[in-house]
């Protein structure tokens, strides 16, 4: 007996299973924390239906791939049937005849009697194709094909060779205006710059002019048949 009071003792003395009876509450927890923790982790991982299932929803995947890559490989074929077409701008020259062309550089004079220029490219004398009438000179521009000059020919045609041998003047009658044109001729030939071979361009561009006068005057209708468009 001490001053504090009596001390009671236990009867018998505390095993190692009782030891721990104190943590057995704390054990159990720890033991639903690592039963649940397998719980979830079972939970993450498919079961054998799962893992089918997941393997059937990976080869839909793979065949909706395939099926979409056959879609665009029909699509592309599509493209490369694709047929382009070209389209045809009509020069309202389908039913003419070229008797002669050449290469020409284009003059017309102005109101004050100065000869500006108009453009280069080549220059054709057409006639109906049907019955060989209705001649006329048609000039357009290098490239770009603008029309520089759409003339009728006349009876009574103003036509001569200019100073210049390689020029020939025109003049071109509407029933609004009179105009005055000078052509030079020019080789369809690109010649080099040497001295010869200019002056060999310079005699072929005075033939190809005279060449161009002949078939002029000789196509110059005897009567009026009217203008072309």
């Amino acid at each position: 007996e001490s001053l504090a009071g009596p001390v009671r003792r236990s009867k018998s003395p505390v095993g190692k299973h009782q030891a721990f009876g104190q943590y057995s509450t704390g054990l159990s927890r720890f033991g639903a924390h690592i039963a649940r923790k397998a719980t979830q982790e079972d939970s993450d991982h498919p079961s054998g239906d799962g893992a089918e299932k997941g393997a059937s929803n990976h080869s839909e995947f793979e065949n909706i791939l395939k099926t979409k890559g056959e879609f665009g490989a029909e699509s592309d074929d599509n493209t490369t049937k694709v047929e382009i077409q070209q389209i045809q701008h009509n020069t309202g020259e389908e039913e003419d005849l070229t008797v002669f062309q050449t290469r020409a550089k284009l003059y017309t004079q102005d109101e004050e009697f100065a000869y500006k220029e108009r453009g280069t490219g080549l220059l054709k004398l057409n006639v109906r194709r049907s019955d060989g009438e209705g001649a006329r000179i048609v000039m357009r521009a290098e490239g770009v094909l603008r029309l520089l000059l759409n003339m009728a020919l006349y009876p009574g045609l103003i036509c001569e060779l200019g100073p210049d041998p390689k020029f020939v003047k025109v003049a071109e009658i509407t029933p609004n205006e009179r105009k005055f044109h000078a052509i030079k001729v020019r080789s369809l030939v690109k010649t080099t710059a040497l001295e010869k071979a200019d002056k060999i361009a310079k005699v072929g561009n005075a033939k190809l002019a005279q060449e161009l006068y002949d078939h002029l005057t000789e196509n110059t209708p005897t009567k009026s048949i009217g203008f072309r468009d």
